[in-house]
């Protein structure tokens, strides 16, 4: 299964968000795009590749990036990948940063696992992040127009979902 998303998203800063509204590039019927919930077919090993790319904004030092594989049908996580972020474009005049000037970032990355799961175990992306220091969201960068292969802000976002 690959899917990619097109529709905006914004994830609220520490509360771990489920990435929905998802566009399937090859048609499973294992996936519900609208819910991102994949359940599995069989029992067996499961290979997930998650990429995601959130949207420019000013990023605090220290902060981290959490994506989670979690199984609904148990509620509990059953891998996390951790992407922190050290010294960032903040405002911080502290020596060798960024002289106090605060200039948005993009914080993206990347994560693969591979579980077993049994059959009809219903599994979910999701992401967690302290990326700002305010209790706003910061929505996932998506494209305007997916029909557009040269869009710069296509194909950041994406799913794989493999069965060993």
């Amino acid at each position: 299964m690959v899917a990619r998303k097109v529709s905006g998203q914004t994830i609220p800063r520490v509360t771990a968000t489920n990435i929905i509204n998802w566009s399937e590039l090859n048609a499973s019927s294992s996936f519900v795009p609208g819910t991102g919930i994949f359940t599995a077919p069989r029992t067996g090993t499961y290979t997930f590749l998650f990429t995601f790319d959130f949207a420019s904004t000013v990023i605090n030092d220290g902060s981290l990036v959490e994506s989670q594989f979690f199984n609904l049908t148990t509620n509990t996580v059953l891998a996390r990948v951790y992407k922190t972020f050290g010294q960032s474009m903040n405002g911080s005049t502290a020596a060798g940063e960024d002289g106090g000037a605060s200039r948005p970032t993009q914080a993206g990355g990347s994560s693969t696992v591979t579980i077993s799961l049994a059959a009809g175990t219903q599994v979910v992306v999701r992401l967690y992040h302290n990326l700002t220091s305010t209790g706003s969201g910061v929505p996932l960068r998506v494209t305007a127009n997916p029909l557009d292969p040269a869009n710069s802000d296509d194909g950041f976002n994406n799913l794989t979902i493999i069965e060993h």
